[in-house]
Formats: C-alpha cells, structure tokens, sequence
C-alpha cells in the first residue's frame, strides 16, 4: 500500500498514544493531500493498532499500512550476528534504518517521523523541493563535537536529527545506502554511539541535504540561541538566529525531544508548545487522564534547575565544573 505522499512511524505499544497522536496532527493538517501512513510496528497490541485505526474515518484523505518491525525481524534482517546493541533504547529505533527490506520498489520518497513529535505544518512542500542527488535530507542536530570525533567522524562534519528524514529510496538503493547501515552494525556488533544516529551518520559522513529547522524544530530551538547552540556543538557555522526564529514561530515538524524540560505528557514540562501536543492527543482514542511523572535522571534535573536559573556563561562554568567532580567528558 502507498500513497502520494508516504509517512514512517514506528512505535511499540509503549509509544502507541504518541504514535496516534502523530498522525491525528497529520490528518488535521495536511487534509488536502493523499498520504499513506506506514507503522513500522515494534510490537503494538491488537487492541491499540484497532484505536489507530479508528483515526481513518475521521480523516479519508490517510490510509495506514503496517510493517513488522519487531526484535526478532530486525534482529533477522541483521542476519542474526548481533547480540547486543550499546544503550537500552528500544530496537524500535533501528526500524527506520531498514526500509530498504520493507518498502516496495514503487516508492519513491519516504518521510520518517519520530512518534514524540507533532506535524503543525503542510508536508507537501518537502516531498516536492527535490533532493538535489541526496540520498537523505534532515535538519542537523546539537550533538556535541566530541560525539562527532568519537564516532570517528571529523569536527566540522554535519551532523544530522534522524528524528526526521526524508529519504530519496532510488539514491539509497543506488548507492547501497540501507546494506551499508547494516554492515556497520554487523561489523561494530551493535556498539555504535548514539545508536542509530550514529550509525547514519557514519555512513553519510555529511552527506545529507540539509533542511531548514522548521522540518525538525528540535526543543533547545525554543530556548538556547542560535550562538549558543554553535558554541555547544563547536561548530564553525550552525543555523542563523533568524532560521531558528522561522522555525519555532512556523514549525513544520515539532520534536518534543528532552532538553531542558520534559516531555508535554509528563510533569514539569515548559515546552512553548505543550499545550498543542494536548490538543491533538485529545482528538485520539487515547484520553491523558493525567500526566505521567518527571523521569529524568537525577543528573538531567540539575543541569535543566541551573540552565533556568543561572545567566548562560554560569550555567556553563557549573556544568563543567560538575562533569569535572564526577571524572566525566563534557
């Protein structure tokens, strides 16, 4: 099944309320457009795949597909040789990076979207600006250098969010995009930094399109500026303030990803935009009845108290000085 436009999202049955919300903000935005949504599914239950379901009567325009991506297949798409992977995010998160096994030969662009986000925007302009000979296009992320140099990658190199990506399948396939992901997995057996954003990144090297923020507005855009985000990644160049304001006044794509606040389903959340994610989980089968507790790590709390409550340059003397007590690398 495809559609003009085709949406990947994967989700386990943990995520399933923030995969639903995902594509309810997709259905109230882009009503004009034929979109096939594609569930990279890492073990949804019946019942919860049946309350997503439900979100296609209410918008006629979307039709939904799902894809088995559990452990067990990606495991077997791997080929069975790795044993373990570095972190203990959910293999769910690998799902994105094997779609070159997944989709049909037929399509041609395919939009991968983290389910902790909303889209607040029409999507049709980003299928149709073209790829210029890319095989992926992405927003570049925050990563500090010294992530960048421990993947082995140099300083200066771009460093893309694979929280959103559109990918030019017939580049990927012409240059063995998706068999390259897979062989560095196999070959590093699963112990790659930042798991599958490192993994992209190797591969790419830099060579991806890159997007304007307002595809992948990322939660520090809405409160560090853009010569605090470039002196965090030790970047030469970053976004310029006024692509950063662009972005968090007219977000495509909105990530809700854990910066210096929560989640907008969890308490103590100051995301700007917190009350939007309500309002589209409230259109679901999915009632918040209340929200869920704040469980950030001990460390995380104290960086994100002292990030609001110190001038900036304090806030980084304090950090520092932390990592250094603790015997840890900025």
């Amino acid at each position: 099944m495809k559609g003009d436009y085709d949406i990947f999202l994967a989700s386990d049955d943990g995520y399933a309320a923030h995969l639903a919300t995902a594509i309810a903000s997709i259905g109230e935005n882009n009503r004009d457009i034929p979109i096939c949504v594609h569930i990279l599914d890492g073990g949804l239950q019946e019942q919860s795949l049946s309350r997503i379901n439900v979100l296609k009567d209410r918008y006629p325009n979307l039709s939904i597909a799902r894809h088995d991506a559990t452990v067990s297949t990606l495991r077997e798409k791997l080929g069975g040789k790795v044993q373990s992977f570095y972190q203990t995010r959910s293999l769910t998160a690998y799902a994105r990076l094997m779609l070159g096994d997944i989709l049909d030969e037929d399509i041609r662009y395919a939009l991968y979207l983290d389910v902790d986000g909303i889209v607040l925007g029409d999507i049709k302009p980003l299928f149709e600006r073209g790829m210029d000979g890319y095989p992926i296009a992405a927003v570049k992320d925050i990563r500090t250098a010294s992530v960048r140099l421990r993947l082995g990658l140099k300083e200066e190199t771009p460093y893309l969010c694979t929280g959103m990506m559109l990918f030019d399948m017939d580049v990927c396939r012409q240059e063995g995009i998706f068999e390259r992901f897979k062989q560095l997995i196999i070959e590093r057996n699963g112990q790659v930094l930042d798991m599958d954003q490192g993994v992209v990144n190797c591969v790419l090297n830099g060579n991806f399109k890159i997007l304007h923020p307002r595809y992948n507005c990322m939660t520090p855009f809405f409160s560090m500026t853009a010569e605090q985000l470039r002196e965090q990644g030790r970047w030469d160049s970053y976004y310029s303030q006024s692509e950063l304001r662009e972005a968090v006044e007219k977000p495509v794509f909105v990530h809700f990803t854990q910066g210096d606040t929560t989640r907008p389903w969890q308490e103590h959340c100051r995301h700007p935009l917190r009350d939007e994610y309500l309002k589209y989980r409230a259109m679901t089968p999915f009632p918040l009845d209340k929200l869920g507790p704040d469980k950030r790590k001990f460390h995380v709390k104290l960086f994100a108290f002292l990030y609001h409550h110190l001038p900036y340059r304090a806030y980084k003397v304090a950090v520092r000085l932390i990592y250094m007590i603790c015997g840890k690398e900025v």
